[in-house]
């Protein structure tokens, strides 16, 4: 849906601020039903830390 244009000139925007500025992508699936049950950001660090 959309391509972070400023990384072309930026790239270490990436490593830099990957939540903001940084984003690379921005999709859709095509099917709406597939993303029900993703973790947020939050829900993911703490799978991480506890999955040790």
């Amino acid at each position: 849906m959309a391509i972070n244009g400023e990384l072309e000139t930026k790239p270490e925007l990436v490593n830099e601020d990957c939540y903001d500025k940084g984003w690379m992508v921005v999709i859709a699936p095509a099917d709406a039903k597939a993303v029900d049950g993703l973790m947020d950001p939050a829900a993911y660090d703490a799978h991480v830390k506890s999955s040790g």
